[in-house]
């Protein structure tokens, strides 16, 4: 029979979940989730921590807006004069 130390197999265990990392939104997800809530996006800009949307919002305001890559979530959005 095969022994291994306790805190051997937490390693084996833990390292699969280490292992996975949260995958980014696929851009056309991100780009259709801003058409679907009225937002002409004008350019899409993509930055390591980030993805940039300069955009027409549907009040008609040309805005910036940050978006998170992994979630898809807006971490800012601020017009621009």
């Amino acid at each position: 029979m095969l022994r291994l130390p306790l805190a051997a197999i937490a390693i084996v265990i833990a390292l699969p979940a280490a292992a996975q990392t949260a995958a980014p939104q696929a851009l056309s997800t991100i780009l259709l989730d801003f058409e679907s809530r009225g937002y002409q996006v004008l350019e899409l800009d993509v930055k390591r921590s980030r993805v940039e949307i300069t955009a027409i919002d549907p009040a008609g305001q040309q805005v910036e807006i940050d978006v998170d890559p992994l979630t898809g979530a807006t971490v800012r959005e601020q017009r621009d004069d």
